[in-house]
């Protein structure tokens, strides 16, 4: 199975368009542990089959609507055994295992057998990463993380349901692959993310803002699990 889209950047995060419904590219939507992560208003996505969810989940969940007006009705999660490429404006999504890309410039493997979990660091600090593709930028909890302040902004909390003034710093993210980058992150606080992360064992969300500097691939089948960055 092999499937391509059109990359659409709304909000600061990655949709598409399955030709009937917006959907959301979003690895930090798990919890399903007896099968598939993925959810949409008619069961599918495209040629995939999904979870069914109500149209009001989706609008009260993701909260957004597109240039035409129309909400987003699915939410794609490619460890449900997919792997995408985000390259020259298009999302390629496909079901058979990955070789080895030698035009990867970074790769970020998982550490985890199920979990996209990255091992790095956050202003010189140890933090394990859980990337989340359907974050705009880095999330954690900690302010002895933050350095520069930023900026304050109006974020909506999903699974709070309403929206919070987050306070925007800046971070410098490195890797033991030699990737160093320095972005935005936002320090949340509320208590509901920061035991979730707790459960999670993990320190931080690692957003989808690299894809601003780097085209993209997400494996989940192949001989490694990761990430790779490729220079645009």
């Amino acid at each position: 199975m092999k499937a391509i889209y059109d990359i659409i950047k709304k909000d600061d995060r990655i949709f598409f368009n399955d030709g009937e419904k917006y959907v959301l590219l979003d690895t930090g939507f798990v919890g399903n542990p007896f099968g598939k992560n993925s959810v949409s208003v008619n069961g599918k996505i495209g040629d995939i089959a999904a979870n069914t969810m109500p149209k009001n989940f989706f609008e009260s969940f993701i909260n957004l609507k597109m240039e035409d007006g129309s909400s987003v009705d699915a939410v794609f999660n490619p460890l449900d055994g997919f792997n995408c490429w985000l390259k020259c404006g298009l999302l390629t999504i496909c079901d058979e295992e990955a070789e080895y890309d030698s035009s990867i410039e970074y790769f970020f493997e998982f550490t985890d057998s199920k979990l996209p979990i990255i091992n790095g660091r956050i202003n010189g600090q140890d933090c394990r990463f859980f990337f989340d593709s359907g974050a705009r930028m880095t999330m954690f909890g900690e302010r002895s993380l933050t350095s520069e302040k930023l900026r304050t902004y109006r974020e909506w909390m999903a699974l709070k349901l309403k929206y919070a003034n987050l306070e925007v710093f800046k971070l410098n993210l490195a890797f033991s692959n030699g990737f160093n980058f320095t972005g935005e992150g936002a320090l949340v606080e509320d208590t509901t993310y920061t035991m979730a992360a707790q459960m999670m064992n993990i320190r931080a969300m690692l957003g989808i803002d690299i894809y601003n500097f780097y085209d993209m691939a997400i494996i989940t089948k192949g001989e490694k699990r990761g990430i790779g960055l490729y220079k645009k």
